[in-house]
């Protein structure tokens, strides 16, 4: 974990090219992938100040065959992309997680109460709960924490 202020400078001096080129594999996205990650930042900053901070990447994905079919138990042959969603997030003390994605209205998750709401059933607050619910009986620690999301993948 990095105080916010510093990952950005870092990232601005070129200091994490060679991590961007690994994900983003053109370099002629590199310019603009420093500029989402510090953006990302600093709307973190925004909504919850300057705070030690890690930064996650999620892949999209493409289904080469099989389309589908595992969501019907079935295999698919799926490879990622250059195509991301990016979480810039932050521990916190209190037992809640706080979600803000560019695309999603998220709730406030208090992990002290995590069983199921039939009115979240379907919702982004459903699945956060559920993980956590499942980590938890797994015995892993769990944790509140503030992120702020922002996606390149596409819907759907």
């Amino acid at each position: 974990m990095k105080q916010s202020t510093l990952l950005k400078k870092e990232i601005e001096n070129h200091l994490y090219d060679e991590c961007l080129l690994n994900i983003y594999i053109d370099e002629n996205k590199l310019d603009k992938q420093r500029q989402r990650y510090i953006n990302a930042i600093e709307q973190f900053e925004n909504l919850y100040g300057i705070k030690e901070i890690e930064i996650y990447s999620a892949p999209g994905r493409s289904e080469i065959g099989g389309n589908h079919t595992d969501h019907q138990h079935g295999k698919v042959l799926a490879a990622s992309i250059n195509l991301d969603c990016i979480a810039i997030v932050a521990k916190r003390e209190e037992p809640i997680i706080k979600i803000v994605s560019d695309d999603f209205d998220i709730a406030p998750i208090d992990l002290n109460d995590l069983a199921v709401k039939e009115d979240e059933n379907g919702t982004s607050e459903a699945l956060i709960r559920g993980v956590c619910h499942q980590l938890a009986a797994l015995g892993y620690q769990i944790g509140g924490f503030d992120a702020y999301m922002t996606s390149e993948v596409l819907m759907g």
